[in-house]
């Protein structure tokens, strides 16, 4: 039995607040699940990130969400890692990522990790 394969899909774009409760409707009725969120989330880049940039490199920023919505919700940590080639997937930006959960202070973790 193939093991299932989980994807998260980001869509960006702008639109009239009148507008909104359609365009949920329609995403929820092509999707697996949908729910409610509401989170913060911090961005973090390495230490030497401009040196990165500086040599050409994009860095690969660290991302701290936690549910707002939820009173016992722990702060994630993922990164986006580099996209994968257009020539593989012409039609969307894919990339891999990593999560994690972190019990405790977020911010001294990701600092650890040699992030600000």
């Amino acid at each position: 039995m193939a093991a299932p394969h989980f994807y998260e899909v980001a869509l960006f774009g702008e639109f009239f607040t009148k507008d909104l409760s359609a365009i949920l409707n329609r995403i929820t009725l092509h999707s697996e699940s949908a729910h409610q969120m509401h989170a913060r989330e911090l961005l973090f880049e390495p230490f030497d990130a401009q040196h990165q940039r500086d040599t050409g490199n994009d860095p690969v920023l660290l991302r701290a969400r936690k549910e707002l919505l939820e009173p016992d919700a722990k702060w994630v940590l993922f990164s986006y890692l580099k996209p994968e080639s257009v020539r593989v997937h012409p039609e969307a930006t894919v990339r891999p990522w990593a999560t994690c959960q972190v019990v405790g202070d977020a911010l001294s973790f990701a600092s650890a990790l040699g992030y600000v």
